[in-house]
Formats: C-alpha cells, structure tokens, sequence
C-alpha cells in the first residue's frame, strides 16, 4: 500500500489532494485488531496527515455496531468510518466547490 500511495504522490499534489478515500483495510490503529489478518497499514496515517482528506471509509473489520458513532472516529480533520456490512452516507458538496 505504501508503493501505491507514493505513486499517486503526483497526482495527489497536482489535484491539491483528495477528498474522499476507500479501501478495504483500516488506517493503523484505528478500527484495526492485532492480528496480523486485521492489522490497519501505517501509510494510511500518513496519508490522512498529510492529504487530510474529509473522508476515509474502509471495511474488512467485521464487528456489530449498536450506534453510528461507534464506527466512525475523527482523526484531525478526518471522518474515518468502518462501513462493515453497510453504511448509508450523505456527503455535502463544500461551498468552495459549488
């Protein structure tokens, strides 16, 4: 993942970031376990701290939700939300790009 994140680098900076990202697995250390089959990727930190995109959805992390909030943590500016089984999301446009 980290090979994939560096060669989007570029086009990451000439598109002045992302808003939105989707993937499989979890940031580390966010909605992750220890075992090496659930282990979230560093690199995905990183990539919110430096892109800080407004959104970063994953799955893979099987687990029951008994209220919204339990899925969805912020990290900065992030909403970093596990959509295991299924998550219905409105995403606003931002004033800036109306």
């Amino acid at each position: 993942m980290r090979a994939i994140i560096r060669r989007l680098r570029p086009t990451l900076w000439w598109q002045g970031g992302v808003d939105v990202v989707i993937t499989h697995a979890p940031p580390r250390h966010i909605h992750d376990a220890e075992d090496p089959c659930h282990k979230g990727f560093a690199c995905f930190r990183r990539l919110i701290k430096k892109y800080q995109p407004s959104y970063f959805i994953h799955g893979h992390i099987h687990r029951e939700f008994s209220h919204t909030s339990e899925r969805i943590s912020v990290v900065d500016t992030t909403n970093v939300v596990n959509t295991y089984g299924y998550y219905l999301m409105e995403i606003e446009s931002r004033p800036d790009t109306e």
